[in-house]
């Protein structure tokens, strides 16, 4: 199974004082888990750097 990841998700994972840190936290031990594969795009990459 693929889960697309989109820029609030990877923002969330990587800023400690955002409102969602602790579920992106938590999601994604569970993506890990379960061994899922993450997909996104370049856009949304180019998009999370920039912010």
């Amino acid at each position: 199974m693929m889960v697309f990841v989109d820029t609030s998700a990877w923002i969330a994972l990587n800023d400690k004082n955002d409102q969602y840190y602790k579920n992106a936290v938590i999601k994604s031990q569970q993506i890990k888990r379960h061994k899922l594969e993450l997909v996104t795009s370049e856009y949304i990459f180019d998009e999370s750097i920039t912010f």
